[in-house]
């Protein structure tokens, strides 16, 4: 299975009508794809978007991260730049290369 990370990203707000889709996609860019391997998603990014390093790039992994892992068959989620393992900001500040979980960005979710 391989969906474009906009694709993902606003399939959700579609079911969920979170809002603020824009600022979520603008941190990837078109050419982002997401492909399962067992259970887990590997989020492949071939280049940098334009404004990478935002202050809010951690809620963009963030909510990707939830939301590849609120599927059912999804229990980690990793990226990759050329297939190698891309440092992505946890919600904690420190970058990770290992395999993310819902965990990771735990202090940003609230309960409703």
């Amino acid at each position: 299975m391989t969906v474009t990370v906009p694709d993902v990203i606003v399939r959700y707000y579609q079911l969920t009508g979170e809002p603020d889709i824009d600022a979520l996609v603008s941190c990837f860019t078109d050419d982002a794809s997401v492909m399962l391997a067992g259970s887990q998603a590997q989020v492949a990014v071939n280049e940098a978007a334009d404004d990478a390093g935002r202050s809010d790039e951690v809620l963009a992994y963030g909510q990707i991260v939830c939301t590849l892992t609120s599927r059912h068959e999804v229990t980690t989620v990793a990226f990759l730049r050329d297939g190698a393992p891309l440092g992505v900001p946890r919600a904690d500040g420190s970058l990770a290369v290992q395999p993310l979980t819902r965990a990771d960005y735990a202090p940003l979710i609230s309960r409703r």
